[in-house]
């Protein structure tokens, strides 16, 4: 996802950029931007590569094996935050500014409220971009989930706002099969590791976020669920509904 222009005011998020399919989102300004692409940006695509090359053993149970040597977990973090924060647009609160600041410097812990990103392996060759989406089973099920999604050619990422963000309703049973990596924000900016994770694996075929499979199949998983989607709301004012959206496109 390649914004087409950036702000002018240092630190600043701008919202008049638009990406792959007309959905709009905010960047920072050029210089943040340049900044953070060489520190976080580079080390997420290598990263996403490295889930993609390495996952080719898969379980009866449709999960791969994944390891990266030698990763700087802190900086694919703050990756994850900040397409978090140009996906979504929050509003300016105390605790959307402390993640703010942590996607800029890495030195503030991330609040206890901020969205969890969990991790799933995209055996397509697809890119997908969801903001801010609401969704519950209208049929009884009971859960609920809130959030966004963004996946590319081997890696899926899954940012799920906490429980009490969804009005304690239960979170959507497929967020309990992807693997939490919240505590990567932890690290250090100059500390590497070594990860081993055992990842899902779904196909990302379909604009609609966590439907996985060839449209047929995503049609069918919402029908059965009793899917219901939120994208937006009557209040316009609301920032975060405004930028709602979902985009998918197959790499060239």
């Amino acid at each position: 996802m390649k914004a087409q222009a950036y702000g002018h005011k240092s630190g600043q998020y701008d919202n008049s950029h638009t990406v792959y399919g007309g959905l709009s989102i905010r960047s920072l300004c050029q210089r943040c931007n340049n900044r953070l692409g060489v520190q976080v940006g580079t080390e997420f695509s290598e990263f996403a590569k490295r889930v993609r090359r390495s996952g080719k053993l898969v379980t009866a149970g449709s999960r791969a094996y994944v390891e990266a040597e030698n990763v700087y977990p802190q900086r694919i973090a703050r990756q994850f935050y900040l397409t978090f924060l140009s996906l979504c647009r929050p509003g300016r609160t105390e605790s959307n500014d402390a993640i703010r600041e942590f996607v800029r410097y890495g030195e503030e812990p991330l609040p206890s409220d901020a969205p969890r990103p969990s991790l799933y392996l995209n055996k397509s060759n697809t890119y997908r971009a969801a903001s801010f989406a609401s969704m519950f089973s209208a049929n009884g099920k009971g859960w609920a989930w809130a959030g966004c999604e963004f996946a590319f050619p081997g890696l899926g990422v899954i940012m799920t706002l906490p429980e009490e963000e969804m009005r304690g309703r239960a979170p959507l049973s497929l967020i309990g099969e992807t693997v939490d990596v919240r505590e990567w924000a932890e690290y250090g900016f100059k500390e590497r590791a070594t990860v081993r994770l055992e990842l899902p694996v779904f196909r990302v075929e379909h604009p609609h976020p966590l439907a996985f499979g060839k449209e047929r199949q995503a049609e069918r998983w919402q029908e059965e669920q009793g899917i219901v989607w939120m994208l937006g709301a009557e209040d316009e004012s609301d920032e975060l509904l405004k930028a709602s959206g979902s985009v998918l496109w197959h790499a060239g």
